[in-house]
């Protein structure tokens, strides 16, 4: 049952045009059994001739019949002989150079296809929720997409599966016809060993999928935590502590590494050995109780199925465990892949409202809103509402925990907010975003960066264009990093390292500053966008906000409350809730906290 699960969900994940390439594939390379069950005919045909060749008993006279029938001269057994053991050997390697061409194209056909369904799954991620991308770490986002799915690998082993039972079931009949007996001795035998070694082997190799998968994940995790950690786990000499962690994860890797390499042999040897034993228990048993004809014809058609059902029975072994082997990463990934179906159920009666026009007004307007969040009773913005004109500065202040980071990310429609609603531009945060890409500008209160250069981390997301250059320089001009990059030797080709390693935190905070206004907002949020400044910078970058104050509309989260005296509207959060709201001097009048965080800065 796990092994159907497994197939139907991820065939399930091809579109109904390849579905049906697939499954014509399929069917292609089933049908190649009958080249098999064609090699066994002759083969049978040239034991019993070969039996009357050598004298040991006359050609049956019905035998005679069929091979004067198909050309091949009674008469003459030596030439008979060689006819038929030729088109055996065609028929067999023939099949086998057929079902290697198709197994090539097949596969070729599901790499492509899990290139395709990975860029697929990756943009449903990526459009999904906050609350779906915040409920994965990113290294099981990155295996889901990159490597969890195992497209190929399952539908691939299931074309070898199909295929391998099939010519199984060809053989089985024939060999019933022609040789009752015989028939139940060879299914009894193999089966008997084929189920036996599955039980044993399946459940091992289903436990070592899940082990390399969570050990695989885990250990990425562990190394990448040590890394940002670097300097406090330095300092505190506790770097050996992820050493250990990463290498305790690695050894089980590599453990079920060498388990599921092990778990690839076994079947090898168990049926090679299977068929030494099986051959000599039959010879035996047909010297007993049959002529010498029977028993080397007998014998010889033993061999000759033996030969074709063993490595069948070794590729069906091991495509089942490679499905149960896929069973522990694809279970990460469908895991994400349902997350992403609830989500998008829950949002599939979002309704895209064209706004009356197609001019952009950076005004936002806040009604009632409530949010609350997943396992938690109390709201984080609890009956909210707020209007901010169009060019007009706002100013959020607060305690920590206040809600202000939630307000914004509501603002910007990252979440969804149980009731009241957000409007911008007379639409919801959704529709604006779809409607007028760029017109609005967020820098985040930690900044990421691509491994790349600076102008690639302003104009993310854009192609490379010389005729651009001007403007980021004057984006970075505005938030005061021109001078930095100008003395460097590179320019703009300078390189910023993994996370903007080789900037301070203030020129990191400053350079996403300059990558918001790379897009020309006409809505500006920033979040807590001078938190990593020193004062002569802070004092800079206050004077780029106050300039824009007069271009854009402005909103900032600040605990640094000197940056934002001179904005036109200030409100104070607690509990997600307004407590007071007006110009900077009439809020620090009416809440006694802002008042005192304001006279220790001397303002």
């Amino acid at each position: 049952m796990l092994l159907v699960k497994q197939v139907k969900r991820t065939l399930a994940l091809l579109d109904p045009r390849n579905r049906k390439k697939f499954l014509l594939l399929t069917a292609l390379q089933m049908g190649l059994g009958f080249l098999d069950l064609l090699a066994i005919v002759v083969i049978g045909l040239f034991s019993y001739s070969g039996s009357a060749y050598l004298g040991i008993s006359p050609l049956p006279e019905k035998l005679q019949h069929y091979l004067n029938l198909f050309g091949f001269p009674a008469d003459d057994l030596g030439r008979t002989l060689i006819y038929l053991i030729s088109i055996a050997v065609i028929l067999m390697v023939g099949k086998s150079i057929l079902a290697l061409l198709i197994l090539k194209r097949t596969f070729r056909f599901l790499a492509n296809r899990s290139a395709e369904i990975s860029e697929q799954i990756g943009k449903r991620f990526m459009y999904s929720s906050y609350r779906v991308i915040n409920g994965v770490s990113s290294q099981e986002a990155t295996f889901s997409v990159a490597r969890g799915l195992n497209v190929g690998e399952i539908l691939g082993a299931f074309t070898v599966i199909v295929s391998e039972i099939s010519m199984l079931a060809l053989l089985s009949g024939f060999i019933v016809i022609a040789d009752p007996l015989l028939a139940a001795t060879l299914l009894l035998y193999f089966v008997f060993l084929y189920l036996l070694t599955q039980r044993k082997l399946g459940s091992w190799t289903r436990k070592n999928s899940r082990v390399f998968s969570d050990s695989t994940i885990r250990g990425d995790q562990t190394f990448q935590d040590g890394i940002a950690l670097y300097k406090e786990l330095f300092v505190s000499n506790k770097l050996l502590f992820v050493v250990e962690r990463f290498a305790k994860l690695r050894w089980k890797v590599a453990n079920s590494t060498a388990n599921m390499q092990l778990i690839g042999y076994i079947p090898k040897f168990t049926f090679e050995s299977a068929l030494i034993i099986g051959t000599c228990l039959v010879g035996i048993q047909q010297v007993l109780v049959s002529s010498a004809n029977n028993a080397i014809a007998t014998l010889i058609m033993f061999l000759a199925a033996g030969s074709r059902i063993l490595p069948s029975l070794l590729r069906l072994q091991s495509a089942t465990n490679a499905i149960q082997s896929a069973s522990g990463g694809s279970n990460i990934a469908f895991s994400l892949i349902k997350s992403m179906d609830e989500d998008e159920a829950e949002k599939k009666n979002r309704i895209f409202v064209l706004p009356a026009t197609t001019k952009f007004n950076p005004t936002v307007e806040i009604k009632d809103l409530q949010f609350s969040y997943k396992g938690r009773d109390n709201f984080a913005i609890n009956y909210l509402s707020l209007s901010i004109p169009t060019g007009s500065s706002l100013a959020i202040v607060g305690k920590t925990g206040s809600g202000k980071s939630t307000l914004v990310d509501l603002i910007l429609g990252i979440l969804e907010p149980k009731s009241g609603s957000v409007n911008i531009s007379g639409v919801d945060p959704y529709s604006a975003i779809q409607m007028w890409a760029g017109a609005i500008g967020y820098v985040p209160q930690v900044v990421a960066f691509v491994n790349g250069n600076v102008r690639e981390n302003v104009a993310i997301g854009s192609g490379p264009s010389d005729s651009q250059d001007d403007f980021i320089w004057e984006c970075l001009r505005m938030a005061q990093l021109a001078a930095l990059f100008k003395e460097s030797p590179d320019g703009l080709d300078t390189l910023i390292g993994e996370r903007g390693i080789r900037l301070s935190g203030g020129q990191r905070q400053r350079l996403g500053i300059a990558r918001a206004l790379y897009s020309k907002p006409k809505l500006l949020i920033l979040d807590e966008a001078t938190s990593s400044l020193d004062a002569e910078t802070e004092k800079a970058v206050a004077e780029t906000i106050h300039n824009l104050a007069h271009k854009v509309t402005l909103i900032v989260i600040a605990h640094r409350i000197a940056t934002v005296r001179e904005l036109d509207q200030v409100i104070y959060l607690e509990n997600g809730q307004i407590i007071a709201k007006g110009t900077f001097e009439e809020v620090r009048t009416a809440v006694p906290k802002f008042e005192r965080q304001a006279k220790l800065l001397g303002l």
